[in-house]
């Protein structure tokens, strides 16, 4: 070690280069670094979803969910199956053991689906697909007033012009159901040419199609035949032969059904102002950059809204305001700790060591990135947090290592390179010490299982880099700079202001801190037993405080958001209707809330900035998104204005679940309590849980208490009657019938542009 502090000492114009060098690196490596929301993440769940339309929650565990679940047991790599049974769709939750290689286990999980050889008619092809981590990047959504198929046309438009931005691969259009044409079967029209709903279907699929026959052979070229009478929209199928009689009579599919294209019947819609909405979403993936997306992208609305009129996109979220925030914090408190560190060294010991000293907190900070693709780094908002979180202790062993040099300079007269050398040697294992124990106690957090893993496993990889970094140039940069400065240079004169701060610290040292080491450190024993009582009863005391409740554990912190979530969930079978008017109950509530602070701010701004209404999956469910000011420029925090709308909203006591103010944290981690009840007795289960809930609406800490048990909807039981046998039904014709007219059923699908469409 001593050696290569000398060589360095001894060629600086070497050491100068090597810190060009390390720079430009840093910068060129820097500018190559994607931005994300988060750190990247594991694939740690497989998604399958299997749709059984019209069949009921039981129906839809005992016909799909069990049998996926049994088939799925014993397959290696899988921690755990979670599943939930629902109208009409079974979702089936795999989550991954921490090392399990995610596309092996994809073609697995297939496989095992694919055994299964006896669901019931009408299920639909499971649909299996890996959760690709992916971070929200822009939402906004079309208002205007239009008809919903023009604002749907808007959108699909708009998200083929995003997607042919580079860098943007995820764009979904939602708020707006899939299309379909409809053919509304006219009962007594079928009644009076005797015909039934399987007759007409078979019609339509027998006549609208498009087929091959084969090929005529000339000699001189090949004649394809082909029949083409496929109609891709209502219009096209009216005249659809239904049956022809040996007497010439013809029916027709318009005689005995009305044709048109529509939107399918779906829950699913958003509101703005009470006026409908379609909201385009558009995610980053882990290998693009989130910044230069939502660039891209808010370019995009700003000459979007120039260049149209009487249709708007209003921006409702932006993912990337955490991290341009936090990245400006970064940026400004680099600014003031390189301030703050030339104003304090230049006035307690010299204006040279100051600025070679303050030199490293960029020098640390752009050279770290030199290694950041070995950690796979990106700047997120928990890489830009661990930047933060070391600017503080950068300089910390360079004003050690430097005040040491500057001593060996002024106080004990040595030359300029002798004083650097020594001073640093001297400095080599307590700085060392310091730092390798700062990087033992964040490295813990690389080896954290699960999602905490990817968190702040990246953090303490920012944390140490940057810590190793400002080490090598703390070791053999800062002297070399110092050995050939001015500071040192026994004729460099002192200011005046530079003189009186050295005063003060020399009557520092000598009247205040020396007589107190003397007598608590270096004296007496009865001196040292108090100073050492003093720090133990101080230990003692702090942990104290942890049982009497002064202060609180957490595993993250509560975070504030800019925007809430209000989930309500009616009981089922309640028309989407009635949800909507609950839904605008309580975005009224959010106005009044709003009203109420419009005069007691100096800055007139309003509080809430607007509420978005979200109706679905089913129609008994339903959310309203209420977004906030800006947190910095709103000074009041989430969690008491959600409160203030809890209890400013009308009583809802038929709801079924009612949570308010679902944010970051629980989008993030969870929720914070969350108990799970697993056994085979469904009715002991909701006994157990409606006991526990009862007991946690006791508790005052406790403000919404939820539950995922689904109660299913009202029931009409069909028993066929004692004749029906003689007459030649059977159970399974009569409910086919009765399912063919009260819920419909699926004639043919149309690939319809970029849309499928049903008939």
């Amino acid at each position: 070690m001593k050696g290569l502090i000398k060589f360095f000492i001894q060629y600086p114009t070497l050491v100068n280069l090597f810190l060009f060098l390390l720079v430009g690196i840093g910068i060129m490596q820097l500018s190559r670094t994607r931005s994300t929301s988060f750190p990247s993440q594991k694939v740690r769940y497989i998604d399958v979803t299997v749709a059984y339309p019209g069949a009921s929650p039981s129906e839809v565990e005992d016909g799909i969910t069990i049998k996926i679940e049994d088939n799925l047991e014993g397959v290696a790599g899988i921690d755990r199956v979670t599943s939930a049974s629902r109208e009409n769709l079974a979702i089936i939750n795999v989550e991954l053991e921490e090392y399990a290689d995610p596309n092996k286990l994809l073609v697995e999980v297939k496989n095992a689906v694919d055994k299964i050889n006896d669901f019931p008619s009408g299920v639909e092809p499971p649909s299996i697909e890996k959760r690709e981590p992916q971070d929200m990047t822009v939402s906004f959504g079309l208002v205007g007033d239009f008809p919903l198929q023009v604002m749907k046309d808007y959108a699909e438009e708009i998200r083929d012009d995003l997607m042919n931005m580079p860098g943007i691969s995820r764009v979904y259009v939602a708020g707006v159901p899939d299309e379909e044409i409809e053919v509304r079967i006219r009962e007594n029209d079928l009644r009076a040419h005797n015909l039934s709903i399987q007759q007409v279907m078979l019609a339509i699929r027998n006549t609208n199609l498009e087929t091959f026959g084969g090929s005529i052979e000339t000699g001189e070229a090949n004649i394809t035949i082909k029949a083409d009478s496929k109609g891709y929209y209502a219009k096209d199928l009216q005249n659809i032969v239904v049956r022809a009689d040996p007497d010439g009579n013809v029916v027709y599919l318009q005689e005995v059904a009305t044709v048109a294209d529509q939107f399918k019947d779906n829950a699913d819609a958003r509101y703005f102002e009470n006026q409908r909405m379609v909201v385009v979403n558009v995610y980053t993936l882990a290998s693009e950059d989130i910044i230069r997306n939502a660039e891209l992208t808010n370019e995009y609305l700003t000459d979007f809204n120039d260049s149209h009129e009487g249709i708007h996109l209003q921006t409702l979220e932006d993912g990337t305001v955490n991290l341009r925030n936090r990245l400006k914090t970064m940026v400004n408190n680099g600014v003031v700790g390189i301030i703050l560190v030339l104003i304090v060294l230049s006035l307690f010991l010299d204006r040279y060591l100051a600025t070679w000293v303050a030199l490293k907190i960029p020098v640390a900070i752009i050279g770290m990135f030199v290694v950041a693709d070995f950690g796979g780094m990106t700047i997120n908002v928990v890489s830009l947090f661990g930047f933060i979180l070391v600017l503080g202790i950068l300089v910390d062993d360079g004003v050690v290592i430097g005040e040491n040099i500057y001593r060996h300079a002024k106080e004990l007269g040595k030359k300029p390179v002798k004083a650097a050398l020594d001073g640093t040697l001297e400095m080599v294992t307590p700085v060392i010490v310091s730092l390798t124990t700062t990087a033992v106690a964040f490295s813990l957090f690389l080896f954290l299982p699960t999602q905490a893993g990817d968190f702040f496993g990246e953090m303490a990889f920012v944390v140490i880099a940057v810590l190793v970094v400002a080490l090598l140039e703390s070791f053999f940069v800062l002297p070399a700079h110092l050995a050939h400065s001015k500071g040192l240079k026994s004729d460099t004169q002192l200011t005046k202001l530079e003189r009186l701060f050295a005063q003060l610290v020399d009557f520092q040292k000598n009247k205040i801190f020396m007589p107190l080491f003397r007598t608590f450190v270096d004296g007496k024993r009865v001196g040292r037993w108090i100073a050492a009582s003093f720090f133990v009863a101080m230990l003692i005391g702090t942990v104290a405080l942890l049982p009497t409740g002064v202060v609180n554990f957490t595993f993250f912190p509560t975070l504030d958001d800019d925007a809430i979530f209000i989930e309500l969930e009616l009981p089922p079978g309640t028309p989407v209707e009635v949800t909507k008017a609950k839904l605008s109950d309580i975005e009224e509530a959010a106005w009044l809330v709003n009203k109420g602070y419009e005069g007691t701010r100096k800055d007139g701004k309003q509080v809430v900035r607007f509420v978005e209404q979200i109706t679905g999956p089913l129609d008994n469910q339903g959310k309203v998104k209420v977004t906030f000011l800006d947190g910095e420029v709103r000074g009041i925090s989430s969690f008491q204005l959600a409160n203030e709308i809890r209890a400013a909203g009308k009583p809802i006591p038929e709801a079924t679940r009612l949570i308010y103010g679902i944010g970051a944290t629980s989008a993030v981690f969870g929720m914070p309590i969350s108990i799970a009840m697993i056994g085979k007795d469904v009715e002991e289960l909701r006994r157990a849980k409606n006991e526990v809930k009862a007991q946690m609406r006791l508790r005052t800490d406790v403000k919404d208490v939820s539950d995922t048990d689904m109660s299913g909807a009202a029931e009409l039981k069909v028993t066929l009657k004692p004749k029906a046998d003689l007459l030649g039904f059977n159970l399974s014709g009569v409910m086919a019938q009765i399912r063919a007219g009260f819920f419909g059923a699926q004639a043919q699908s149309l690939q319809r542009g970029d849309n499928e469409v049903e008939i």
